[in-house]
């Protein structure tokens, strides 16, 4: 994926996926204080394999080689809990997919990290937002000594066995619940050998996350959708999101929200989502979740354009 973007891309609204986050489980074994307690779809669910694999063949015949887009296993609940995990990721290496997930590394063992990456995952991203214990209880709900250890073990690992091609990061959200400043929590990883990829303002989630306001360190961290700009979500235009039933939607916001999906990427082929998207750019009417969209400016897809946020 690029790591930038033309100033000519705020106004050329045709959809160009660089990844596709695609949601393999609804559920969490964490309770972490950025994440909304709605949900879309309130029943529990796992993507199947053979939706999964449905997916990956469109992926597949749309883009050629150079052009395929990253899939991320994320979404709204850990992907961990899915024990097929392995066999998704093996699907997307023999298909030339490269993979990356987003944990909260409580049940990421040794031999599940191996197993992970032996199937072929390129990048493991462990949400850590905190480095001391009790504030790491009180804000993910979870045991930091065993997420501690994991990483260890896994940095360890890769080190012994030559795996540098594999991507070891820690992800921490910006809160006024963390004491430690982001050069203390840098240090503490970098003393390990492992990647620190930075406090990130959390997202308000579309207004789903009511807490918001008591959890922001610095407004000025944020930024609200620029609807005068032609491409006024980069969300939108660059990434797609995919749930576990294969609803198609516009961001990763609607695992919390009751907006209606773009569609279904099982049902529909991606032309058809993709011109949806764009009619969803032009439209005059902006969608109601978006208008109360607040975002970080430190985000990848918003961090270039904070300053055209009054045009």
């Amino acid at each position: 994926m690029k790591n930038y973007m033309a100033f000519k891309d705020l106004f050329n609204i045709e959809h160009e996926c660089h990844e596709v986050e695609i949601e393999v489980c609804n559920f969490c074994n964490a309770k972490c204080f950025h994440c909304p307690t709605t949900r879309r779809i309130n029943s529990v669910s796992r993507m199947t394999i053979d939706r999964f694999e449905n997916i990956i063949e469109k992926y597949t015949t749309y883009y050629d080689d150079k052009a395929k887009p990253r899939i991320i296993f994320a979404g709204g609940g850990e992907p961990l809990l899915n024990d097929e995990l392995e066999n998704y990721i093996q699907i997307c290496r023999k298909n030339r997919f490269s993979t990356s997930i987003i944990t909260n590394g409580q049940l990421l063992s040794l031999q599940r990290a191996k197993r992970l990456v032996e199937s072929g995952l390129s990048t493991i991203n462990v949400s850590v937002h905190a480095i001391k214990p009790d504030e790491y209880k009180k804000i993910m709900k979870l045991d930091f000594d065993v997420t501690f250890k994991n990483l260890c073990d896994i940095k360890n690992w890769l080190k012994q066995n030559s795996n540098q091609n594999v991507l070891l990061q820690v992800l921490c959200n910006e809160s006024n619940e963390v004491s430690s400043t982001e050069n203390e929590m840098k240090e503490f990883w970098g003393n390990l050998g492992i990647a620190f990829a930075g406090k990130k303002p959390i997202w308000n989630r579309a207004g789903n996350l009511e807490s918001f306001d008591e959890l922001i360190c610095n407004k000025k961290h944020h930024i609200s959708v620029n609807f005068n700009l032609p491409v006024w979500c980069l969300t939108l235009k660059y990434m797609d999101t995919i749930d576990t039933e294969g609803n198609f939607l516009k961001c990763s916001c609607e695992y919390f929200g009751d907006s209606e999906p773009i569609g279904n990427i099982i049902e529909d082929d991606l032309d058809s989502l993709y011109d949806r998207i764009k009619k969803i750019l032009i439209a005059k009417e902006k969608p109601l979740e978006c208008t109360k969209c607040i975002k970080s400016k430190s985000d990848i897809f918003f961090k270039e354009y904070a300053e055209f946020n009054k045009i």
